[in-house]
C-alpha cells in the first residue's frame, strides 16, 4: 500500500492539492471508524457472552438450592413425624389396655406403620444422620428421643405387665414427652429461619 507521502505527492503533482488531502484524511478517519466499530461490536459480543454465562450460573445455583432446600424441608418432615410419634407414644401409654389386654402402644419400634420394620428403622438412622449434618443440637435432640422411646418400651417389657399403663407423670413418659417436644421446637425453629432467609435473602 502505497505511503501518504507517496500519495501527497502524486495529488500534488496532478493540482489536486486541497481535494487529494481531504480524501487521503477520509479515507484514513473511515478506517479508523470501522476499526473502532468492529472492536466496540467484539466488546459487545463478549460483554454479551458474560452475561449469559452469569445468567446460567445463577440459574444453575438456584436450581441446586432449590433441590437441597427440597431435601431439608423433607428430613425436617420426617424428624417432626418421628417427635409426633414420640409423643404419640408418651401419651398413649397411660392409657389402659384394651378389654382383651392390649396395650394401646406398640412394645415394638416401628410397628402398626404400614412399612416393614427394618424399612422403618432405616429410614429413621438416615433422617437422625442428616438430622446431625443440619444442626447437631438437633441430632443430639432426635438421638435423645429415639433413646427415650427404647427406654419406655424397654420398661414396658421388662418391667410391666403387657395391660399395665403408665401413670402419668413415670419418668419414662416425661422424658419421653419433652424430648419430642424439643425436638418439635427445634425443627420449627429451622423452618422459621430458613423462611426468614428467603424472605430476606443475603
Amino acid at each position: 500500500m502505497a505511503d501518504w507521502w507517496t500519495v501527497a505527492i502524486s495529488v500534488m503533482g496532478s493540482g489536486g492539492v486541497s481535494v487529494g488531502m481531504f480524501g487521503l484524511l477520509n479515507a484514513h478517519l473511515q478506517r479508523r471508524l470501522t476499526t473502532q466499530i468492529e472492536k466496540s461490536k467484539n466488546q459487545t459480543l463478549q460483554r454479551l457472552k458474560d452475561v449469559d454465562a452469569q445468567i446460567a450460573e445463577a440459574d444453575r445455583k438456584s436450581a441446586l438450592a432449590l433441590r437441597r432446600d427440597d431435601s431439608r424441608m423433607t428430613t425436617l418432615m420426617h424428624i417432626n413425624r418421628l417427635a409426633a410419634d414420640g409423643q404419640a407414644l408418651a401419651y398413649n401409654a397411660t392409657l389402659d389396655s384394651l378389654p382383651d389386654g392390649t396395650p394401646l402402644y406398640p412394645t415394638q419400634a416401628y410397628t402398626n406403620l404400614g412399612v416393614p420394620q427394618e424399612e422403618m428403622a432405616r429410614d429413621a438412622a438416615r433422617w437422625e444422620s442428616d438430622a446431625y449434618f443440619f444442626s447437631p443440637d438437633l441430632g443430639r435432640a432426635v438421638t435423645h428421643l429415639r433413646e427415650c422411646e427404647e427406654k419406655l418400651r424397654w420398661e414396658a417389657t421388662e418391667n410391666r405387665s403387657p395391660d399395665e399403663a403408665f401413670d402419668t407423670d413415670a419418668t419414662e413418659v416425661t422424658e419421653l414427652r419433652d424430648a419430642a417436644s424439643h425436638v418439635r421446637e427445634l425443627v420449627q425453629a429451622m423452618l422459621a429461619g430458613w423462611e426468614g432467609n428467603q424472605r430476606n435473602p443475603a
